[in-house]
């Protein structure tokens, strides 16, 4: 009966070290897991914001160009004007005439560079001298990407929230695992001292 009672006892103590070490494994790999999803929620955040300073640099980039542009066609159109001063009657009326000319095909295309100069312009002025709609949406695309970023830091706080509850919970598995070993064990010691 000694006997007997000494094999159970040790049976019910390598089932409970192998419960805590089931535990362990188990706490260890919901840890691992947490902090997987923690990288990838820091990595996700990261790329939104790497994007948004991307778009805001070619946007800052497509208005400076647009700009110089304008500018240069004005300087050209200067110039040859300046150039057309002092020609004969004959000669201004033909210069007259080409440059209509030119001007008739082009005016879809000036529609255009005018929109890229308003735009151009809406960008490089100051923000007090911006008209209303303009301030509006460069309002509404800041503030979309602020709350971007905000829904970025919420999820990265609540994937570390749960890694940390994760943890507290793998933490208490361990400890009532290891409670439970050791009054088993204490317990097949007192039997085992009883039988003998």
């Amino acid at each position: 009966a000694a006997r007997e009672a000494a094999r159970r006892d040790a049976d019910e103590s390598k089932a409970a070290a192998d419960a805590s070490k089931k535990a362990e494994a188990e706490a260890a790999a919901e840890a691992r897991a947490a902090a997987d999803a923690q990288k990838r929620v820091e990595a996700e955040s990261k790329k939104a914001a790497e994007e948004a300073a991307r778009q805001e640099a070619a946007e800052a980039r497509a208005a400076v160009a647009a700009q110089q542009k304008t500018e240069a066609e004005a300087a050209k159109q200067r110039a040859a004007e300046e150039k057309a001063e002092g020609k004969s009657p004959l000669e201004q009326s033909k210069f007259d005439t080409a440059r209509q000319q030119q001007k008739a095909p082009a005016a879809e295309a000036s529609k255009k560079e005018a929109a890229a100069r308003e735009a151009a312009e809406a960008k490089a002025a100051p923000a007090e001298a911006k008209s209303r709609l303009e301030q509006s949406k460069l309002d509404t695309a800041r503030q979309q990407q602020e709350a971007r970023a905000a829904e970025a830091a919420k999820k990265e706080a609540a994937a570390r929230e749960a890694a940390e509850a994760k943890a507290a919970a793998v933490a208490a598995k361990e400890t009532a695992a290891r409670e439970a070993a050791e009054q088993k064990a204490a317990a097949a010691a007192q039997k085992k001292s009883e039988a003998e």
